[in-house]
């Protein structure tokens, strides 16, 4: 399985299981697996927060998508068209299906929180899934990030880069990584506000569960307003933005957790809350 979703309690793990060493990334080893599993994630209403990370042993978080001979293993049993069936028609056109382009451009409508555990490099299809899925980024020490597809002439493919580098990362930051295609150490993108923490590779899992336990522990109905309303007013004017938090606030008023939550306040214990409607 190129995709691995495994369930714990409140708790959703997707690993991604690219082809070799460095964990390159293709529609039919990675892409449509994953929209596929946070499909699945998205619609159960038991599952509140989801990991994402590569299996173990690779030497990669991934070396991004699977064009050029990223490792040994390129030029194998999937011979000139490096895993993407239909050849250059579909590396050319990534936006062929359309479970892959939806990953990159919102479409999914993932509102439920996403945290993303990187342990080694993270290039570019897998800096592009960070930026368009992560609401937390984990990395450990050393990894590095970057968009390098310029240097051999393969990008730009879609605008999908440009928007959410620009939107991430301070403007000059992220032309300089869009117009070099240089690699940004971990440490660096830490600076630049682009990753939560940096860790010991060995503390990199771990620190990604403490941050999903903490979601977890929060009203899952609130945590999916929360997020929903901060991409929107993202998007909108401030004003728009205000008064879709407040028609949100009304909603979120008469479901069961809004009473569970001040009540366990008061009782000095920890709430239960079951993200009910009613």
């Amino acid at each position: 399985m190129p995709v691995h979703y495994d369930i714990e309690g409140r708790i959703g793990h997707i690993q991604l299981e690219g082809r070799g060493d460095y964990n390159v990334f293709s529609p039919e080893y990675v892409y449509n697996p994953l929209h596929d599993a946070l499909t699945a994630y998205r619609q159960d209403p038991e599952v509140w927060v989801v990991i994402i990370s590569a299996v173990a042993g690779r030497k990669a978080f991934t070396y991004g998508g699977d064009i050029q001979s990223l490792d040994a293993l390129a030029s194998g049993d999937d011979g000139p068209t490096r895993g993407y069936e239909g050849g250059n028609e579909r590396i050319w056109r990534p936006n062929i299906d359309p479970r892959t382009e939806q990953l990159f451009n919102d479409e999914l409508k993932l509102n439920k929180p996403v945290v993303f555990a990187l342990e080694g490099d993270c290039l570019g299809a897998g800096t592009l899934l960070l930026m368009s899925l992560a609401d937390i980024a984990v990395a450990a020490k050393g990894a590095r990030f970057g968009l390098p597809e310029i240097k051999p002439a393969i990008g730009p493919i879609t605008s999908w880069a440009e928007a959410l580098a620009t939107r991430q990362l301070p403007w000059r930051i992220a032309m300089e990584l869009l117009l070099t295609g240089r690699l940004m150490p971990a440490e660096e993108a830490l600076g630049h506000g682009f990753l939560n923490r940096v860790v010991d590779a060995s503390e990199v899992l771990d620190v990604a569960r403490e941050y999903a336990e903490q979601i977890a522990a929060n009203p899952p109905l609130h945590v999916q307003a929360s997020k929903t309303l901060a991409k929107s007013c993202r998007e909108m004017p401030f004003a728009a933005g205000m008064l879709q938090g407040d028609l949100m606030g009304e909603v979120l008023r008469s479901v069961p957790d809004s009473q569970e939550g001040p009540r366990a306040f008061m009782e000095k214990r920890k709430p239960r809350y079951t993200g009910k409607i009613r």
